[in-house]
């Protein structure tokens, strides 16, 4: 536990001055002691947070304003896919499209194998 320094001595002598018998004057002091015990910071404690904290050239090292504007912007985000680029891409219609084109293919297959299976029954029967 850090100690505060607290002339004890001192403080006794002058309750007994103000009118403190003994007994008075050493439970002040004790009561004193014991408040301020841990409860005061020391230079050490002191020197511990001010070694912790930022110096003017911690926050001069930070970034600046300019390297901030220099970061990505939402303009360099949404420039990344040109509206070419999305025009390539495939849309909605486009894949609905696809499925009816399939759609109707497979369509024509099962009618052309239903009718291949309709000739060979005739044929072997």
């Amino acid at each position: 536990m850090a100690s505060v320094p607290f002339d004890t001595l001192k403080a006794y002598k002058s309750l007994q001055e103000a009118g403190f018998d003994e007994a008075q004057a050493e439970a002040v002091i004790t009561t004193v002691g014991e408040a301020f015990a841990g409860n005061l910071a020391t230079k050490d404690d002191i020197a511990e947070v001010t070694r912790a904290m930022a110096t003017k050239e911690d926050i001069r090292d930070m970034a600046t304003r300019e390297d901030i504007r220099d970061m990505a912007t939402k303009a360099d985000i949404r420039d990344t896919a040109t509206k070419a680029d999305i025009r390539d891409m495939a849309t909605k219609a486009d894949l609905h499209a696809l499925e009816v084109r399939l759609m109707v293919r497979l369509g024509g297959l099962i009618i052309a194998v239903a009718g291949i299976t309709v000739a060979a029954i005739r044929l072997l029967s």
